[in-house]
């Protein structure tokens, strides 16, 4: 456990997601936000809890297990397990209310508390982008969403950060929409970002074309050699950074103007560095990459996908796609590479004001603690 200290107190929240790179990126402004409530206690679980940073170390934390793989969620006896500890922990903490973050624990901690008969926490959902968006007709997909369409009616509220999960939280919630709210994301440290943003950026050959996501499907990685494939003679390079195995994509790749790299801890230096930051994604909750490119004054080509559109929402610095149109993606890269230097710090500047006035977590978090005055007070 951590170095705060436990004072007696009417609330305490379990603050949980499954992976500890979700708080270190995310949640320390949060955590400070709901800790500056006088009546609460704050407590994180997280699964690899020896990966959380050192200064969320300093609130009481916990390790918790999530199901990590098909043999597990598929063995009844490992669920059975799960949720038992699972509650055994909500039950001797006394934890009143959960805020959950990342699918995997807010799905398996809603259907713990399924079968918890001793305490019945108010849940909280952030939504950081339904994963039935857009393709229904998917067996996957319908899934997802009769998964989340029954979890629902263990969820008291949702935080939503993009105009389709608010939409669609609505009517999950139809009996009590004034329970589900809307945010402009999680917040960017302004401060934690700033020391690397680079005042004097000279436009240089090659050009780098940035890409921060995990390497899967949705996040267009399909996309992105096809636009690399149709630049392959525009003197640009294509750098990508993201967790998971990225052989398959270097296997797949018809160019070798891509390199492919791992996750890397300060991805704000290595966004600074770029030229552009290209997200094709499919799917997004509300992007923070995008977010952090735009404060860093690195304009951005992205895709009309839910939770991209919403970052850019700004016709100064709108250079977006239809979802998996490499054509007009390389496009809108080449009229950025080809921009004068006036021109581009131009843009440059509109990036910085807008990200600024949106998405700073010092205007966020003001937004946050409205929201948890209001359930906290309930």
């Amino acid at each position: 456990m951590g170095s705060h200290i436990y004072k007696e107190k009417t609330k305490k929240i379990l603050i949980s997601s499954t992976k500890s790179v979700t708080f270190n990126r995310f949640l320390y402004p949060i955590c400070e936000s709901l800790n500056s409530f006088e009546s609460v206690n704050i407590i994180l679980a997280v699964s690899d809890i020896e990966n959380l940073d050192q200064r969320l170390k300093t609130y009481p934390h916990k390790r918790i297990s999530y199901p990590s793989r098909w043999k597990e969620i598929l063995n009844p006896l490992t669920i059975i397990k799960l949720i038992s500890t699972t509650n055994k922990f909500i039950n001797s903490e006394n934890i009143t209310h959960i805020y959950l973050h990342t699918p995997v624990a807010s799905s398996f901690i809603r259907l713990a508390t399924l079968f918890n008969l001793i305490n019945k926490p108010e849940i909280i959902y952030q939504v950081h982008g339904y994963r039935f968006y857009n393709k229904l007709y998917y067996p996957k997909k319908l899934i997802f969403f009769m998964l989340e369409f029954f979890l629902s009616f263990t969820t008291k509220y949702y935080i939503t950060i993009n105009q389709y999960d608010f939409n669609f939280s609505k009517l999950l919630k139809f009996w009590k929409k004034k329970n589900v709210y809307f945010v402009n994301g999680v917040g960017i440290e302004k401060e934690k970002i700033s020391p690397y943003f680079l005042k004097n950026k000279t436009k240089s050959k090659p050009h780098i074309i940035g890409t921060i996501a995990a390497y899967n499907k949705e996040k267009g990685y399909d996309c992105l050699l096809k636009t690399a494939k149709i630049l392959e003679n525009s003197n640009c390079i294509f750098k990508c950074f993201g967790s998971g195995d990225y052989k398959y994509y270097q296997r797949k790749s018809e160019s070798d103007n891509i390199i492919f790299n791992s996750f890397v801890k300060e991805i704000e230096e290595e966004i600074a560095k770029f030229e552009i930051l290209f997200l094709p994604s499919q799917r997004e909750g509300l992007n923070v990459s995008l977010q952090e490119a735009l404060f860093l004054g690195v304009p951005v080509v992205t895709s009309t996908a839910r939770g991209c559109i919403d970052v850019v929402n700004n016709e100064k610095i709108k250079y977006i796609f239809t979802t998996d149109n490499a054509h007009r993606a390389s496009e809108l890269i080449l009229e950025i590479i080809e921009m004068d230097q006036l021109k581009y710090n131009k843009i440059r500047l509109e990036c910085v004001k807008h990200a600024s006035a949106n998405f700073d977590s010092e205007v966020v978090n003001k937004t946050y603690i409205n929201i948890f005055s209001k359930i906290l007070n309930t």
